[in-house]
């Protein structure tokens, strides 16, 4: 049986990469965000399934399931849900910075991350946790994250 003991929509039979990653930093499942009951004091999920674009697939006769959610509206969700728990651009500045998605290791854009100053550039800081991140360099995971998913694999 699935880890949830039914199947609950989601495009496995049981926990995704965020929730282990979410496990190992003993961080609560994060519920998706169209879940009506949903608690995110903790966090939210914006993925579900099929968002990405399908003519790859469709050009090599390939079936895949058609997707009425595009990333596009997912990056919509995304912002209005910012808008429902930030007071000013300022908190939402805030609560990114604090968010496990920033870089350790980066400069610059939203998530710490901007690919012409790359981790060993002179300048480019590097955080005094790095344990305390998902992400080293905004592409490339963490040694916890690894630790953790290596097991699964």
């Amino acid at each position: 049986m699935t880890y949830f003991h039914r199947p609950i929509g989601r495009c496995s039979n049981g926990l995704l990469m965020i929730d282990f990653i979410s496990r190992a930093l003993n961080l609560p499942l994060l519920d998706p965000y169209l879940k009506i009951t949903g608690v995110f004091n903790q966090g939210v999920d914006f993925a579900v399934a099929g968002s990405l674009d399908t003519s790859f697939f469709q050009a090599r006769n390939i079936l895949v399931p058609i997707s009425n959610t595009p990333l596009r509206a997912q990056m919509q969700w995304f912002k209005d849900h910012l808008k429902s728990v930030c007071h000013s651009p300022s908190d939402c500045a805030a609560r990114l910075q604090r968010s496990l998605i920033k870089s350790c290791c980066g400069i610059g854009g939203i998530y710490n991350y901007d690919g012409r100053w790359i981790c060993e550039t002179p300048g480019v800081p590097v955080c005094r946790e790095p344990e305390k991140y998902i992400y080293w360099d905004g592409i490339h995971m963490t040694q916890k994250v690894c630790r953790h998913m290596q097991p699964r694999i």
